[in-house]
Order: C-alpha cells, then sequence, then structure tokens
C-alpha cells in the first residue's frame, strides 16, 4: 500500500511529499528543506521508516522547491 507524508518547509511553506510503500522505497516530490531543523526532520522520518529514497521529482523548478534537492541527492 502507498503511504504518503507530507511536511511544509521553509519561509515559504512549501510542502515536500515522500511517498513511499512497503517495499520501502520512495520518491521525494519538491524537497523544500533549507534550515538543518528541516533536513534532521526528514531524515529522522526516513530513518525510523527504514526508507530508501530511489528517485527525486521536481513539479517545477521555484526555489522553495528546490532547496533540498543536494540534501535528498546526498541521502
Amino acid at each position: 500500500m502507498i503511504q504518503i507524508q507530507k511536511f511544509t518547509f521553509n519561509p515559504f511553506s512549501e510542502n515536500t511529499y515522500l511517498v513511499y510503500d512497503e517495499t520501502g522505497e520512495a520518491v521525494v516530490i519538491d524537497p523544500g528543506c533549507y534550515e538543518k531543523v528541516e533536513k534532521d526532520t526528514l531524515a529522522q522520518f526516513v530513518e525510523s521508516k527504514k526508507i530508501k529514497i530511489k528517485y527525486l521529482l521536481n513539479t517545477h523548478c521555484h526555489i522553495d522547491h528546490v532547496l533540498g534537492n543536494d540534501f535528498i541527492k546526498e541521502k
């Protein structure tokens, strides 16, 4: 079953989505995490659920939607 977790990040209140299933594989959509606390929040959720991020998708490239691209790529 597909699970969707929404996070609201950065001063723009951008919505980031983590979509994962029972295999533990996931896609991050529009990673707007910028501050360390935001990155930690996302990383802690991923670790707690033993999720493996396989894909990164951006719906569009406004700054608030791509702030966390490098962070996700490194993860």
